[in-house]
């Protein structure tokens, strides 16, 4: 009886130990390698984000990409009367002026 309870308790720590490998995927250990998945702007915080930056009024929006990201095209009419064609990037929200392509 006094072996039965010993490979009892010793199957139970072999349990224990593999569930410890059973950890989330994004603990410290494997954080090293994966990386969180990121969210990306929607149109309407793409439009938001053009009109914070140079005010004025929307006339369209429209997915982009420009030196390899993706985000929107995005054309302002400005209080001044002029036009100014934008790009708001997906990932990062950052707003730059877009450039044209020949």
């Amino acid at each position: 009886m006094f072996w039965v309870h010993v490979i009892m308790i010793g199957l139970l720590l072999g349990t224990l130990a593999a569930a410890d490998s059973w950890a989330s995927p994004w603990s410290d250990e494997d954080s090293r390698t994966l990386n969180a998945p990121t969210t990306e702007l929607n149109i309407d915080e793409a439009a938001n984000r053009a009109q914070q930056r140079y005010g004025g009024q929307l006339i369209s929006i429209r997915p982009a990409e420009q030196d390899g990201r993706h985000g929107w095209q995005a054309t302002v009419l400005l209080d001044n009367g002029r036009v100014k064609t934008l790009f708001v990037e997906a990932r990062t929200g950052a707003v730059s002026d877009r450039r044209r392509r020949n």
